[in-house]
């Protein structure tokens, strides 16, 4: 049986923040006009949300990162965390939309890297 921890519990959250943001960014290709950011957001979200999920369910597979990993988890919950933000609370829509739902992913994805790496205890 697997034990599973708060980190682990804020990987797969932030995971399914940044899947679930990504998916409502990516409903938007049906729309004439849409922007590049919403797109790039959408494709982002989503290859991240995936990756965080995978580091949880099959930790082998990123295993040969190493310490690497955590700087990465780091510097792409920052990314998030902004990018969230600039979306959520720009007067336009060319940098995604749903940025609660990504700057929630992304701060998330933060306080399990912080929590990883002993920034937090």
């Amino acid at each position: 049986m697997k034990r599973v921890d708060l980190t682990e519990i804020l990987v797969v959250l932030s995971g399914m923040f940044l899947l679930v943001g990504a998916l409502e960014n990516l409903s938007w290709l049906t729309v004439d006009g849409v922007s590049g950011g919403i797109i790039a957001l959408g494709i982002v979200s989503l290859l991240v949300g995936l990756l965080m999920l995978m580091d949880v369910l099959m930790p082998s597979l990123l295993k040969g990162l190493g310490e690497a990993k955590d700087i990465i988890v780091l510097v792409l919950a920052l990314v998030f965390v902004i990018w969230g933000l600039v979306a959520n609370f720009a007067d336009t829509s060319d940098y995604g939309v749903f940025g609660s739902t990504i700057f929630v992913g992304g701060f998330s994805l933060l306080m399990a890297g912080m929590l990883r790496m002993g920034i937090l205890k």
